[in-house]
């Protein structure tokens, strides 16, 4: 009994390309073209709900960081309105527009990225191919379009030999357009980040600014009016005892006055 040994050097097999793929689908087995078709088709399949995926993601990217730096720049006008601004948050702040910048560019970039190959009539319908399986399938076609068909499914099989190949080309291209869309919308996703994390230190100075500021201006204002009552507080204290003086006879705030006509006290 012949046993079919397992290669050892599989696991470290690389990928095949279109040529080794040709090769390897010289297949007998019409079940097992059958399910080789099946995953070709089921893999583009979910290469198609990949790139919907991404898309979305990266239109979602764009939309975010858009508003975003449109508050940005509002928080902007904030900062020159403050008499002196630390050259600290200078930096942060730019450093929160470039990365604001730097995430929308990304995005862009991943909905630039050309569109995902599809399955096109001109390929699914060569007629030299066509003509061949429906050969292979039928090699004494009936007389007349009434009278029954006997189908070999020799070339049903070589046909879908040729579209598993067509549909794994295909899915491979995808795979690596895929791949790098999702790679300008994960630097994307990266750089919005370090946008909210810089813009929130920016906003947490400002707010702090504007509480230490307000606290130390009422302070001053409790000093000044202080300042200015003291001497008021003075002044009515003498008029007062002016005041208390001439009543009982004194002047100059309580010095008595000897009369002139040489009388006693």
């Amino acid at each position: 009994m012949n046993e079919r040994k397992r290669p050892a050097d599989v696991a470290d097999e690389e990928a095949p390309n279109a040529d080794t793929i040709d090769e390897r689908l010289k297949l007998w087995s019409p079940s097992l073209v059958d399910l080789l078709y099946e995953t070709a088709k089921d893999r583009l399949a979910a290469e198609e709900k990949l790139h919907t995926l991404l898309i979305g993601k990266a239109n979602a990217l764009l939309g975010v960081t858009g508003l975003s730096l449109t508050v940005a720049f509002s928080f902007g006008g904030l900062l020159l309105n403050r008499a002196v601004v630390p050259r600290s948050v200078q930096v942060i702040y730019i450093v929160a527009l470039v990365a604001g910048f730097i995430a929308s560019a990304c995005a862009i970039m991943a909905i630039r990225i050309r569109g995902s190959r599809e399955v096109g009539a001109i390929d699914v319908f060569r007629s030299d191919m066509l003509t061949a399986a429906d050969a292979a399938d039928v090699p004494n076609p009936p007389a007349s379009s009434g009278d029954a068909v006997d189908s070999t499914g020799t070339g049903s099989t070589a046909y879908k030999r040729y579209l598993t190949s067509y549909f794994w080309r295909i899915y491979a291209s995808n795979v690596s357009r895929h791949a790098t869309s999702a790679s300008w919308v994960f630097a994307g996703q990266m750089s919005y980040g370090v946008f909210l994390v810089t813009i929130l230190l920016a906003a947490l100075f400002v707010a702090g600014n504007f509480r230490i500021g307000g606290t130390a201006d009422a302070a001053d204002a409790g000093m000044d009016a202080g300042v200015n009552q003291a001497p008021l507080s003075t002044s009515m204290s003498a008029d007062a005892g002016a005041d208390a003086g001439t009543a009982l006879g004194l002047s100059d705030g309580g010095v008595r006055v000897h009369p002139t006509d040489g009388g006693g006290p």
